[in-house]
């Protein structure tokens, strides 16, 4: 009777890592979603947009950086450009505000048709003008800043500053060094359109962030009581902690508001901090899950991701984007292992759960190619 039980219970927690699996499987689907449409999504910062009887066309883009004087916009250092712009390709190391000035023209045939401007992002925040009236500005334009670097925008233009002839919106810029800030690709156009246009850029950039965060925190929480109250079952714990550290990293993708008592170069440190501690209980979780354990590869992947939150909280300024990039890098080449080491486990293994995470970790392979592909075509 004892052993009937046993066999029951077993079985019963064999369907429930099977479950969890599913639930995972379909918050990596959106995820999936969530990397092809972002990929997808595109926005022409220099061309024509043509209406029904309207049509609009920049003329110029220039950049230059901001005065002692902030607020006072500069006479002189204008350098073309083109947007999206990254303004550590021209000023390296430089932390501080910049201004952007887009010239364009507006022709119509019916009067009073409203005029929408939309730009793609503002890294890191912002002050946005059309011909010299203020339009918008991030709550907070000294650290703590706000983070608009993921938050398409858009304002009707007040029709009585429009002009037929040439218009300029001037966007101040508030930037730190090794944060590639600068200014998104922006357009201008009738406002239903853009309206339309912004739906469809924050949805692909937000909203399917946020969905991919809700199912995440639920899933981990689920894996972490499970592990509560069987400790024996230490893969839920480390999937736990997986999906939770995933969370904190994915919401500075979301996130608008600065984190208090921080500044943004802690903030961008603290966050790859979380990209390596996922990755590590990322591989944790998947070995344990399968019932597997290697000390030695164990204890230099510990050694590793140790050595990289150090070289992330103790780099100086002036080489911290060196230090940033390598960390991503090392991080992203410890998932891309642990995907390609799960198939073998899983080939070695052949248990319909096993089988199941070594599938969800080829889907993730074949994200990473996308990605990869896109980068470069």
């Amino acid at each position: 009777m004892q052993q009937s039980q046993s066999h029951r219970y077993s079985t019963q927690l064999r369907i429930t890592r099977l479950i969890l699996k599913l639930i995972g499987l379909f918050g990596l689907m959106l995820s999936l979603t969530q990397h092809f449409a972002f990929a997808g999504a595109a926005l022409t910062g220099q061309s024509n947009t043509t209406g029904a009887a309207c049509h609009f066309q920049i003329q110029s883009i220039q950049v230059a950086q901001a005065l002692a004087n902030l607020e006072q916009v500069p006479q002189q250092g204008w350098k073309t450009v083109t947007l999206p712009d990254d303004w550590e390709t021209r000023w390296k190391n430089y932390t501080g505000a910049a201004w952007y000035k887009i010239k364009w023209q507006y022709q119509c045939d019916q009067e009073n048709q409203p005029v929408a401007l939309l730009i793609e992002r503002i890294n890191i925040a912002g002050a946005v003008y059309s011909n010299n009236e203020l339009l918008w500005k991030d709550k907070s334009l000294v650290e703590p800043l706000s983070r608009s670097w993921n938050m398409p925008r858009y304002w009707v233009l007040p029709a009585t500053s429009i002009q037929n002839q040439q218009n300029e919106i001037l966007v101040r810029v508030v930037g730190v060094a090794s944060q590639h800030s600068g200014l998104g690709k922006i357009k201008f156009g009738q406002a239903e359109d853009i309206v339309n246009q912004q739906d469809q850029l924050v949805f692909e950039r937000r909203t399917l962030f946020f969905i991919n965060i809700i199912i995440t925190f639920v899933v981990g929480t689920t894996g972490f009581t499970i592990w509560l109250f069987r400790r024996q079952e230490k893969a839920f714990g480390w999937f736990g902690l997986t999906s939770f550290l995933w969370v904190l990293f994915a919401y500075n993708i979301i996130s608008t508001i600065p984190i208090p008592f921080t500044d943004s170069i802690l903030t961008a440190r603290l966050n790859l901090v979380f990209l390596v501690g996922y990755t590590y209980c990322l591989c944790l979780f998947a070995w344990r899950f399968a019932n597997r354990h290697y000390p030695y590869l164990e204890r230099l992947l510990l050694l590793t991701s140790i050595i990289a939150i150090a070289a992330l909280l103790l780099t100086p300024i002036n080489y911290l984007e060196r230090s940033l990039s390598s960390v991503f890098f090392y991080s992203g080449m410890v998932f891309i292992f642990n995907c390609l080491f799960f198939q073998w486990i899983a080939f070695k293994r052949r248990k319909m759960d096993i089988l199941l995470l070594a599938f969800i970790f080829l889907i993730y392979l074949l994200i990473i190619v996308h990605d990869f592909y896109s980068m470069f075509y």
